[in-house]
């Protein structure tokens, strides 16, 4: 993984945007457990940019979900 360039730490990921390794101490935005960014892109215009991406991308992912045929409810899913 390599050492984070400000603390001299072992990285403990890379910036999902520009591949710089970071430590705890250089995260600037976690999503999940994998996906860290740097606090150089996670600040300013690159972070809106990158959650822009972002929601574009569960919006895709969203529509391509196939949707399932629709099961009449039986007549006791009525009662309860």
């Amino acid at each position: 993984m390599g050492t984070c360039r400000d603390h001299s730490k072992y990285g403990i990921g890379t910036c999902q945007w520009c591949g710089k390794p970071v430590c705890y101490g250089c995260i600037g935005k976690k999503l999940g457990e994998k996906k860290v960014f740097c606090r150089n892109c996670a600040g300013g215009e690159i972070g809106s940019m990158i959650e822009q991406r972002q929601r574009e991308q569960i919006y895709q992912e969203r529509q391509m979900q196939p949707q399932g045929p629709k099961r009449p409810k039986s007549q006791m899913q009525t009662y309860f």
